[in-house]
């Protein structure tokens, strides 16, 4: 079972890459996948609230203001997401 977690993580990480390739050209080349967890969770309606314990930290957090994800975006890492949930059962 673990190396079935193991494969759908690679999966997730997968999705998130692609996103970060089609995003960073557009907005900001440092766009980071907790920028992209972050506004995944308030693109879902969710209120994110990050432990911030260094001005780097601080940082990364602002990278997340300005841009979102598109519906394709979101509906990748719905799809990942997906994947993950099934490996619960």
């Amino acid at each position: 079972m673990a190396t079935w977690n193991f494969f759908l993580s690679l999966s997730l990480i997968f999705h998130i890459s692609r996103i970060l390739l089609r995003v960073q050209p557009k907005i900001n080349t440092d766009i980071t996948t907790t920028q992209i967890a972050i506004n995944y969770v308030i693109a879902k309606g969710g209120v994110p609230l990050p432990e911030i314990n260094t001005p780097k930290e601080a940082d990364e957090l602002l990278g997340c203001l300005g841009w979102s994800l598109t519906d394709d975006e979101l509906e990748m890492l719905d799809s990942a997401a997906t994947l993950c949930q099934l490996s619960k059962k």
